[in-house]
């Protein structure tokens, strides 16, 4: 009986430092630099709005021309590479909804976002629904924000 007290209160334990640790943590991070954080989630969303329109203009200009981009499946791509995949793919994207997203400021010129959204397409006349987990980096360069890395994952 003893022991499972103990068990139970180191969890209890546990659950306190983790909890407090990320109180301490999104403190730092979500708002720190608000404007930055504004700016970014606007970035954010008109990224979602440009991949719909297969705008590669807009996209590039909100890449980084070093950009590391890594795909749901795993495939490392470039800027060039990913732009060129955005006007060639075979799926039509009807919508890319950003559900959630939090901002993190680390310094007065580096971002990181992540976040959930949703895209539905249709590929060989079917439509479906994907959601994704993503994380972008973001950096203030030569004057505005540009997206320096950004990773995607399917969630179940």
């Amino acid at each position: 009986m003893t022991s499972f007290r103990g068990a139970s209160g180191a969890k209890a334990l546990s659950f306190v430092v983790l909890w407090t640790a990320g109180l301490l943590c999104g403190a730092q991070g979500s708002e720190g630099d608000s404007g930055a954080a504004a700016r970014v989630r606007v970035l954010e969303h008109r990224r979602a709005e440009a991949e719909v329109r297969k705008d590669s203009i807009a996209l590039d200009a909100m890449f980084d021309n070093a950009l590391v981009m890594i795909e749901d499946d795993g495939t490392l791509r470039s800027k060039a590479e990913y732009l060129s995949r955005i006007r060639m793919t075979g799926a039509e994207v009807l919508e890319i909804a950003v559900v959630s997203i939090t901002v993190r400021s680390f310094g007065s010129g580096t971002v990181v976002v992540d976040g959930t959204y949703r895209d539905k397409r249709v590929r060989d006349g079917k439509v479906f629904t994907r959601r994704r987990r993503s994380i972008d980096t973001w950096m203030f360069k030569t004057g505005h924000w540009v997206c320096i890395a950004a990773a995607a994952r399917a969630l179940p």
